[in-house]
């Protein structure tokens, strides 16, 4: 696999992380200015994800991005988080944690293929670890001024989880 395929693979998975899990905070927040606060952050995510995706499929590489059991170990982490009354706050360090290794796996993908991939590449890796960076700000920021508490997600037909 050629390096401009392997850096496309690191910016796919992680962008498509970053999307997912910031969509799954927003789904059990009931936080509306948190909701606010990350949607800007998702649609970020989506449009670098869905470049990376379309580079690959134009490559014929290898664009299965993130394993079903990662999608569904976060998923379950954030619900659990949400579901024992943890707070907005800890919801953030979770996508904190969750930023800060993404951001550690980009820099490893850019200093191991950058050099070998196309401008194109590098450049969409560039936008990616931009967003990750200005997001890791955004979330000191907001944690270190305090969040509120978590709201209950309601049960039965109004709840994301009971819809099939």
């Amino acid at each position: 696999m050629c390096a401009n395929e392997q850096l496309l693979i690191a910016i796919h998975k992680t962008a498509e992380m970053g999307m997912l899990s910031t969509e799954k905070i927003m789904e059990v927040s009931r936080d509306e200015a948190l909701k606010r606060a990350l949607s800007d952050s998702r649609e970020e995510y989506k449009r670098i994800w869905m470049s990376a995706d379309t580079l690959l499929k134009a490559s014929d590489g290898d664009d299965k991005g993130v394993s079903g059991m990662a999608k569904a170990m976060t998923d379950m982490n954030i619900e659990l988080t949400a579901a024992s009354g943890g707070s907005t706050e800890k919801l953030l360090e979770k996508l904190s944690k969750g930023n800060e290794r993404g951001l550690e796996e980009l820099e490893r993908a850019l200093s191991e293929f950058g050099g070998g991939a196309y401008e194109e590449t590098v450049n969409l890796a560039g936008a990616l670890r931009s967003l990750l960076i200005r997001e890791r700000a955004d979330l000191d920021s907001a944690l270190e001024e305090g969040a509120g508490p978590l709201a209950p997600e309601p049960r039965g037909e109004d709840s994301p989880r009971d819809r099939v």
